[in-house]
């Protein structure tokens, strides 16, 4: 079977740890670090959300020949559906160092998790993506490569953000001045959990 074609990454045979989370729970649709599975974020949801925070990143359809959809990974940090984006490949990557919000893929040759713009999710956003469905076949091999990646690497995936999550949204003098350097460039987190709450009340008002 292909495991490939809705999107799913399932975990690798054989003995494996899973991640230490802490003390928090760390599940991934409900299983804990079971499997990752690659999702698109409906657009109307990331419009909403930038109103609250601008490092929601857009999508440059002027840029592209063809608009890219918003697709990432989904996760759970205490009891809250976080979204990772997926990035294409740029050629600045070959030069960035991998870092707490950022992880090249294979070296940035098939692009990277960009963890400073994971942001929690509706569930009225979340749609299944299936990665042999998409028309763009260049595009389709990367995210293919993505999801070989994302199933040999997900423990230390999973860890990156949650150990992210931790550092922005933890009140430690000790870690301040690498808080500091971030901000700039993560989401804010708690601000965007409240509003992603008030998601689909907003949506019935329109």
């Amino acid at each position: 079977m292909d495991n490939e074609k809705s999107g799913e990454i399932l975990p690798q045979s054989g003995s494996e740890k899973k991640a230490t989370v802490r003390s928090s729970s760390f599940f991934i649709e409900g299983e804990a670090v079971g499997k990752l599975k690659i999702y698109e974020v409906d657009r109307a949801y990331t419009d909403y959300l930038r109103k609250f925070d601008d490092r929601i990143p857009e999508e440059k359809a002027h840029i592209q020949a063809k608009t890219r959809k918003y697709v990432g990974l989904l996760f759970e940090i205490n009891s809250c559906k976080y979204f990772a984006p997926l990035s294409s490949p740029k050629k600045k990557f070959k030069t960035m160092k991998n870092d707490k919000d950022f992880l090249k893929i294979e070296g940035g040759r098939y692009g990277a998790i960009n963890f400073n713009n994971m942001f929690p999710v509706h569930d009225d956003a979340i749609k299944n993506y299936n990665i042999n469905a998409e028309p763009d076949k260049k595009y389709q091999i990367v995210l293919k490569k993505q999801a070989i990646f994302i199933r040999k690497n997900k423990d230390n995936i999973l860890r990156n953000a949650r150990e992210l999550y931790d550092l922005m949204t933890e009140d430690n003098e000790e870690f301040k001045s690498e808080r500091s350097r971030l901000e700039k460039r993560c989401c804010r987190f708690k601000l965007l959990e409240e509003k992603s709450k008030m998601y689909g009340s907003s949506l019935s008002k329109v």
